[in-house]
């Protein structure tokens, strides 16, 4: 598996002609515009156009200057320049608005194919203050940038040629409403509309009368744990993408996992994110759309005035600096407490939604932090541990067992007999755990048994972790040390299961202690390092260092000299 730079370093000598243009490519032409190309593509008024190949010479020099889905690779702009897929691709018409007086931030431009077809890409948001703002008023409002891309697309398309519209992000939205908004005349050309992780569009801001003339043609693709493109949403995303990243960090388009020409696709969203969806889906339909634009300003006066100007800068600051800017906003009685208010109240009521054990299973930082709360708790009380351990597992077996009890009992999906069938069940159960627990002898020997299936479920994963050949030798070698080590620790408490041995739970603790501190280490480390994991498996070794270090030189000639517009002749592509 790979990503949108392996993807075109194997595919890129492929063209249109041999393989048909894919949802793979889309993404690659919507996260183009993420570059900041300004003075390489001509504007709409200079009315030139420049081949891809050029335009990624010049802009491998200007790396620094994208923004939006992190770090622009060097990979991904050689690759794409060097590709007889896209290489001779002709880019025009590029528009850039950054006002803050109007709080636009849009930026836009056409990708002009060998297949006779464009790619019409919109820049999601950017790192900018203007753009993050412009965001959060698409709740009560109809955003500046989202007239600016209806007002461009009227302005480029033309009655001769069949067009592709789509963005990533806030981009993805500007690609439905510039659609939508359109004249009908020239809506008719385009045949596809993408959103790759982009918001919907509210229906009681946006009019969606001809809503329907569009969904046709609309393909919505988003990562598993996806927050961004489930709001506003009204229709099941086409595709769902696994990603190399973890929580929010899949709305990064380079974690995108593609194997050969498509997507790595799953059915359905990762358990994780339902909590966020429903309290942000609870909270936006909790206010109207004063008490949004109230909400929305008094944020917006509450980072000013902590002098956050970029949405990094309010990303470094985390929990402690949301939970800070809440308190200040309710303290001040700003008119804005109404909407901090009601988030918390949605968010005590989407509880419910919250997958707790799939949650610590995948949450690398919250796994390590209960199991190291757990190890210490009885590293520090060993004495306790021995004495107690058992029936701290009998009582946690108990609880268990009821409430499979009661869910067996409120689920509709089983009929009269097999529910009857399961309810005896686990009142058994739970019968032989009370009973175990008033006898020491069988209370331990449960304790132990339950202890040791713990542990060998544990060494099982990590064996088959370390079987993974396309993970790094140093980490297989880990897996491995980590699955002897739980095997033996699970072993032992089988074998000496009618008795508790006060030196084992000693030995079992500091293990799980240092195991938990680990994790925590990790999850920090993933978190602030959003660019590592297996996405830096995926790219070949010192590609992008390489290219880097290239002495690419820039092209001298002027970029903007005009070329004959190509006649549409091709017939649209199938969807691959």
């Amino acid at each position: 598996m790979g990503n949108i730079v392996t993807y075109l370093q194997e595919h890129g000598s492929e063209t249109l002609a041999d393989r048909p243009f894919n949802d793979v490519d889309n993404l690659v032409l919507a996260t183009l515009s993420y570059l900041d190309l300004t003075g390489i593509v001509p504007t709409v008024e200079q009315r030139g156009q420049v081949s891809m190949e050029r335009a990624m010479n010049s802009a491998i020099l200007l790396v620094k200057r994208s923004s939006g889905v992190g770090e622009m690779r060097p990979a991904f702009i050689k690759a794409l320049g060097e590709s007889a897929r896209f290489g001779s691709a002709q880019l025009r018409n590029g528009c850039v608005v950054l006002d803050a007086e109007s709080g636009t931030q849009f930026s836009a431009l056409e990708i002009a194919l060998p297949d006779g077809t464009s790619y019409v890409s919109f820049r999601g948001t950017d790192n900018s203050f203007v753009g993050w703002k412009e965001d959060f008023t698409m709740a009560y409002q109809v955003m500046p940038s989202q007239v600016e891309a209806a007002r461009y697309l009227d302005r480029i398309m033309r009655l001769t040629r069949r067009y592709r519209v789509g963005g990533h992000s806030k981009g993805g939205t500007l690609a439905e409403y510039a659609v939508l908004k359109c004249n009908p005349l020239k809506r008719m050309r385009v045949i596809e509309v993408y959103n790759n992780d982009g918001p919907g569009l509210p229906t009681d801001v946006v009019d969606l009368a001809d809503y329907d003339k569009v969904a046709s043609r609309l393909t919505r693709i988003v990562p598993t744990f996806d927050v961004f493109g489930q709001v506003f949403q009204h229709s099941l995303p086409n595709k769902i993408v696994r990603s190399s990243e973890e929580g929010i960090m899949q709305h990064d388009s380079f974690s995108w996992l593609v194997e050969d020409d498509h997507f790595v696709c799953t059915s359905e969203l990762s358990p994780d994110c339902a909590f966020i969806n429903r309290t942000l889906h609870d909270w936006i339909e909790s206010l109207d759309l004063p008490g949004r634009r109230r909400f929305v300003e008094g944020f917006f006066d509450a980072l000013e005035r902590k002098g956050i100007r970029e949405q990094t800068e309010f990303s470094e600051g985390g929990p402690l600096l949301l939970q800070a800017l809440a308190l200040q906003i309710v303290a001040e009685q700003n008119p804005g407490a109404e909407g901090v208010v009601k988030l918390a109240a949605a968010g005590i009521g989407a509880l419910d939604s919250l997958d707790l054990r799939s949650f610590l299973h995948e949450q690398h930082m919250t796994r390590g932090a209960i199991l190291f709360g757990l190890g210490l708790f009885f590293l520090v009380n060993p004495d306790f541990a021995a004495s107690w351990f058992c029936y701290v597992i009998g009582v946690v077996a108990q609880f268990w067992v009821g409430s499979r009890l009661v869910k067996a009992a409120e689920d509709a999906s089983l009929d009269t007999f097999n529910r009857r069938l399961r309810l005896v069940g686990y009142v058994v159960v739970l019968c032989v755990v009370s009973f175990s627990m008033a006898q020491q002898a069988l209370v331990t020997r449960f304790a132990n048994l339950v202890l040791g299936g713990l542990f060998l479920v544990g060494a099982f994963r990590a064996a088959q972790k370390a079987t993974v050949r396309d993970k790094p030798r140093w980490n297989r070698v880990g897996d491995g040390v980590v699955a002897a080590g739980s095997f033996a620790l699970g072993m032992f408490p089988m074998l000496t299961a009618r008795t508790l041995v006060e030196q084992y739970i000693y030995v079992a603790s500091v293990v799980v202690t240092l195991y938990g501190a680990a994790s925590i280490v990790w999850g920090m480390w993933v978190a602030t390092h959003p660019g590592a994991g297996l996405l830096r498996q995926l790219r070949p070794d010192g590609a992008d260092q390489q290219v880097a270090q290239a002495d690419v030189q820039a092209p001298q000639a002027d970029v903007q000299a005009p070329q004959a517009d190509a006649q549409a002749t091709g017939k649209s592509q199938p969807r691959t």
